[in-house]
């Protein structure tokens, strides 16, 4: 791997380390509880992890990591506001569903 292509995946890696502290219980959340989302981030990661990888045009990668650190900083925080997203899953008493 170019030092160019490395040093993307490092400041990716740091940017979803600082996103969340480190903690991957927002994953298992995830997985529980809004799958789509960690299809992308499983997908998009094995994607960024295979050989292929290597053979992408630069800017090509570089959009594929902006959106795998995206997909972890938008899982970050709805695993954050899951109690609220917990009560928009359930009907609201009084009101048809």
């Amino acid at each position: 791997m170019d030092e160019q292509r490395r040093k993307l995946m490092v400041d990716a890696d740091e940017e979803i380390t600082r996103i969340c502290g480190g903690e991957t219980e927002y994953l298992e959340w995830l997985r529980q509880n809004a799958a789509g989302v960690g299809l992308v981030i499983a997908d998009t990661g094995t994607q960024l992890l295979s050989k292929a990888a290597e053979l992408l045009p630069f800017p090509v990668l570089e959009t594929l990591v902006g959106m795998f650190v995206a997909a972890h900083r938008h899982a970050h925080t709805m695993w954050v506001h899951r109690d609220e997203l917990n009560l928009l899953s359930h009907p609201t008493p009084g009101r048809p569903v």
